[in-house]
C-alpha cells in the first residue's frame, strides 16, 4: 500500500470513528486544504512514512480526502 493510500485510509478511519461518536463529532467539520490534521494521526503518518522531514502536502491531502469521503457533519444528519 502506498503512503497516500495509507493516509487516505487513516482519514477514513478517523471519520468513521467520529460518525459513531456524535459527542466528539460536534467539534468537527470537513477538512479543507490547509487545515491541520489531528495531532495523533499526523504523528502516525510522520513516524510511519516521513521521519523528521514531516508529512508532505500530498500525504496530508490524501488524509483530508479520505476523511471528507466518510465524515458526515452533525448538521447534515438531521
Amino acid at each position: 500500500m502506498s503512503k497516500t493510500e495509507s493516509a487516505y485510509n487513516l482519514g477514513r478511519e478517523f471519520a468513521g470513528y467520529l460518525n459513531a461518536h456524535p459527542e466528539e463529532a460536534q467539534n468537527w467539520s470537513h477538512l479543507q486544504r490547509g487545515d491541520d490534521l489531528p495531532v495523533e494521526d499526523y504523528r502516525t503518518l510522520r513516524d510511519e512514512f516521513c521521519g523528521e522531514d514531516g508529512v508532505t502536502t500530498e500525504i496530508e491531502q490524501a488524509y483530508r480526502d479520505g476523511f471528507n469521503a466518510v465524515f458526515v457533519p452533525l448538521s447534515d444528519r438531521e
